[in-house]
């Protein structure tokens, strides 16, 4: 057991590279939800009550602490990045829609921004109004004008 533990934490260790170097590339994070974010506060209430009430080696509270840190980087990984966009949706691994593979992007400015972006399937990204200039800016260095359309 003690060997699966090791084994266990040291994918953990990867893991939580991999999403803190996808997530230092990120220039734009989106909005993260109520829903999203009570859920995943949630989660790791649970996680570390289960570790407090059943760990009895120090592997399991480094397996509690670190399953944490992933499901608090797990929401919060999604965005624009220099490469293009990046979101998660069921999976550890983040999805990138790099530049050149975006067809459309179109903008809807409300009480946040929605962009939705279109390459062989749609994918819908809200961000903080406050990112506006920002997220234009990103746009405009990295597609051409007539993909991009404002509503």
């Amino acid at each position: 057991m003690k060997i699966l533990s090791i084994i266990l934490l040291l994918v953990f260790v990867g893991i939580i590279i991999y999403q803190i170097r996808h997530l230092r590339e990120l220039q734009v994070p989106v909005k993260l939800s109520k829903s999203r974010f009570y859920i995943s506060l949630t989660a790791i209430f649970i996680i570390l009550m289960f570790i407090f009430l059943f760990g009895y080696t120090w592997i399991d509270y480094c397996l509690g602490a670190m399953a944490s840190i992933i499901i608090f980087l797990f929401v919060n990984i999604s965005g624009i990045s220099s490469m293009g966009f990046v979101y998660l949706e069921s999976s550890i691994i983040p999805t990138f829609i790099p530049w050149k593979k975006i067809n459309a992007v179109e903008i809807v400015c409300d009480e946040d921004i929605e962009v939705t972006i279109t390459t062989t399937f749609e994918k819908k990204m809200i961000f903080d109004r406050h990112e506006f200039n920002a997220i234009v800016e990103i746009l405009k260095d990295n597609l051409p004008n007539d993909i991009v359309e404002f509503k």
